[in-house]
């Protein structure tokens, strides 16, 4: 249909689950890879990926949604698999793993694998969110709102995330 945002409620659900996937992997990423054992520049490295796989697979997703009006499958598939690559970080925890190569390799790969599924989410749910606003009048103007949730959680993310790398450090990241 026209507005697939039903499937998964208000648009403010997937702004706050997709703001604490971004808190989660954003900021404190850099200090995550370097407190498991990698350079500055190899970290720096890994996190310059992102901006490339996001100018080539958001488009590409979004325009695939857009074809085929798959917007809700289209997320329904890459949100879980954006969780199962996330897990990859407990890998890089393990003790077993020591060899600096593949902690290298296994982070650069599950930071790829992990902002391949997230980059087309947020063109996606905007689209999503803007279809929705349109179908319903008595909301023409609740955009800004709806997306409001995902700047409050966050923040609100970035600051319990902190606070917790503060008591049990950056490890705690893996949770989000």
């Amino acid at each position: 249909g026209k507005c697939q945002i039903k499937a998964f409620g208000f648009p403010r659900w997937l702004y706050i689950a997709e703001f604490v996937v971004f808190a989660g992997s954003g900021r404190f990423m850099g200090v995550f890879l370097v407190d498991r054992g990698l350079s500055n520049t190899e970290a720096g490295w890994i996190l310059g990926t992102k901006p490339m796989i996001t100018f080539i697979s958001a488009p590409v997703f979004a325009a695939f949604a857009d074809a085929y009006n798959a917007q809700a499958t289209i997320i329904k598939y890459l949100a879980p698999l954006c969780a199962l690559f996330f897990n990859g970080y407990w890998l890089m925890g393990l003790p077993h793993i020591t060899r600096h190569a593949v902690r290298l390799a296994l982070a650069w790969i599950t930071y790829f694998a992990t902002s391949l599924c997230v980059a087309p989410l947020n063109p996606i749910i905007d689209q999503m969110t803007l279809s929705w606003v349109s179908s319903h009048p008595e909301e023409s103007k609740s955009y800004g709102r709806e997306r409001l949730w995902g700047a409050v959680s966050w923040a609100v993310a970035h600051v319990v995330l902190g606070a917790i790398m503060d008591y049990t450090g950056t490890f705690a990241m893996a949770i989000l």
